[in-house]
């Protein structure tokens, strides 16, 4: 049979062909074609899935060490079995670092806001204790003030700042000072004043007389470099009530390795 008798037969076979039938093969094929793609389409979001945990699960155990190995997915029956118990117990050690690290900085920030606080020293006044750029950290839960404490004080005055200065007397006691000789009463006992830079020659202003008692519910502050200091001498200052102590300087935090802030007094 030649080629024109063979597609002389074709268009014999296919003309008996009724049209419903050749529409009724047509979308046999679609229907088949639509479902091939469709699995083809499942396949490929499947294998993307899996891919997509994969990477995660290596990514865990690369960061944390908690995850499974790979071989160790590779290796069981049901990896299900082996990723979640560990996914889980990494996640739950994650929460618990996060829940840990949370809870220290609301305990810091408790203690910073009523218990401690910075402060920082601005002025010569307390030298050679205390230095002008110092930082201290001031204990602000602070009652009974006693000699030799360094306080931070903010009572209003022209300065309007805190100033820190030392207690010499408190309440109810006697202070008196020889300005000739530069020595400093309490009681009628001189104080053995090793802290201070010089001695006490200066009288800082005419508007306070000694000897003089400190009022109950008060303190006598004078800053360690007598001679360069505004404190408890001047009405500027005067008797300060302890209502305006900030607090008391435990420890110097800046600069690193200064001696303690107490180590004449102590």
């Amino acid at each position: 049979m030649n080629e024109k008798e063979y597609l002389d037969s074709l268009e014999k076979k296919y003309s008996r062909t009724p049209p419903q039938k050749i529409k009724s093969g047509q979308q046999t094929v679609s229907n088949i074609t639509a479902h091939l793609v469709s699995e083809r389409l499942q396949e490929i979001e499947k294998n993307t899935r899996e891919s997509d945990e994969k990477i995660k699960r290596e990514y865990l155990y690369a960061a944390t060490g908690e995850g499974p190995t790979p071989e160790e997915i590779e290796l069981a029956e049901d990896p299900e079995e082996v990723v979640t118990p560990k996914i889980k117990k990494a996640h739950s050690r994650l929460l618990e670092t996060i829940s840990i690290v949370v809870s220290a900085l609301v305990v810091i920030a408790v203690i910073f806001t009523f218990i401690f606080r910075p402060v920082g020293v601005s002025g010569h006044s307390m030298e050679d204790t205390l230095h002008d750029g110092d930082w201290l950290v001031v204990q602000t839960v602070y009652n009974n003030p006693s000699y030799g404490d360094i306080v931070v004080v903010v009572k209003p005055n022209e300065f309007n700042e805190p100033i820190i200065k030392r207690v010499i007397a408190v309440g109810g006691q006697k202070v008196d000072i020889d300005f000739n000789q530069g020595y400093v009463f309490v009681d009628d006992q001189a104080l053995n004043e090793v802290y201070a830079k010089t001695m006490t020659t200066e009288h800082v202003s005419d508007e306070m007389e000694f000897p003089l008692y400190v009022p109950y519910g008060c303190v006598f502050v004078m800053g360690d470099n007598r001679n360069n200091s505004t404190d408890s001498r001047s009405k500027i200052i005067g008797f300060v009530e302890e209502e305006y102590i900030l607090g008391k300087a435990i420890f110097r935090i800046f600069p690193a390795g200064s001696p303690s802030i107490y180590d004449y007094t102590e």
